[in-house]
């Protein structure tokens, strides 16, 4: 059958670079290349949207042979392609992969894709109207959690206590109407009961917020500038403390990211639901046998070991020169 190959590196940068600089290469054996994690990827043009210009980086008058790109942009593609079956434009890489082809996969830092890596989770993220409501909550829980009895209590020494004594102070602010949550019939699907889903929830923003105070700048996020937007509005940005780039399309959850926000005192935006999701383990599992790559920090047998019984791979030490 035909046979695809995804290169998969550490960064978009390097991704873009090489498959740029090495296309004429290529192109002399009658291959193409694309990347699918440059700009236009992320955010289209005038004339394209994001989705309908990566659908052209997998299938442009015939597949293409060998895809550059971070491993969450091959994922992305993924979820929207399998989950959005019956909408053409998400129908992103179902061109490219017909019943009789094979796609193979080489990985940059084999150990710190396929190990240090292995659970992290991609998620497309579903914004709801309803979810707006909850910044009220987020502002009384940060506004607690700020108070002068908690400036000497570490992440570490937070208790169910602590967590219960906030917890019924805001619950105690939604009945007395102090902060206010839309109700619905609980009988129309189309919204969620939100007074349910905020007590089962609260425990875990309120735990996020005594994180999120003890979090400090250019560490795991840094303060930037928002380069889509013609505003330069200011956001928080999740960095990669690995490779040191910023991951400019990610979100904390669970609150987390809302109060950054607060802390920091930039724009709220809402909590976002996450239904759709793939592990980089089970994303690299699709490859079965298909799977390549080098590393110059991979030596122990017990690494050896684990990655032979995940995904059955064998090894063999590539000479100096």
């Amino acid at each position: 059958g035909f046979h695809r190959v995804d290169v998969i590196t550490s960064s978009s940068v390097l991704a873009i670079r090489d498959s740029k600089e090495f296309q004429g290469f290529f192109e002399m054996f009658d291959l193409k290349v694309s990347n699918n994690c440059d700009l236009l990827c992320e955010q289209g043009d005038d004339k394209q949207t994001a989705e309908q210009v990566r659908k052209l980086r997998y299938y442009s008058q015939g597949p293409i042979d060998i895809i550059y790109g971070e491993c969450s942009c091959f994922e992305r593609d993924i979820l929207l392609t399998e989950f959005n079956k019956h909408d053409p434009e998400q129908n992103i890489i179902g061109q490219r992969m017909s019943d009789n082809s094979i796609s193979s996969v080489i990985i940059d830092e084999v150990d710190s894709m396929l190990l240090d890596k292995a659970n992290m989770v991609l998620y497309l993220s579903h914004n709801i109207d309803t979810l707006k409501s909850l910044e009220r909550i987020f502002i009384s829980i940060w506004q607690i959690v700020n108070q002068a009895m908690f400036d000497f209590i570490d992440n570490h020494m937070i208790d169910d206590d602590i967590i219960e004594f906030v917890s019924n102070t805001v619950l105690e602010q939604i009945d007395n109407k102090t902060v206010d949550i839309p109700e619905y019939k609980t009988n129309k699907s189309d919204y969620i009961n939100m007074k349910l889903f905020v007590k089962r929830r609260m425990s875990v923003w309120i735990q996020s917020a005594f994180h999120v105070k003890d979090m400090t700048p250019n560490d795991t996020y840094i303060i930037s500038r928002d380069k889509s937007s013609s505003k330069s509005d200011v956001q928080i940005t999740v960095m990669d403390k690995d490779t040191g780039t910023e991951q400019a399309s990610t979100r904390w959850s669970n609150g987390v990211h809302q109060f950054l926000q607060l802390k920091h005192m930039r724009r709220l935006t809402p909590e976002s639901l996450k239904a759709v999701f793939i592990s980089n383990m089970s994303f690299f599992k699709r490859y079965k046998n298909y799977i390549i790559g080098l590393t110059g920090s991979l030596g122990s047998f017990d690494e050896q070991l684990l990655l032979d019984k995940v995904y059955q791979l064998q090894f063999f030490e590539l000479p100096r020169f």
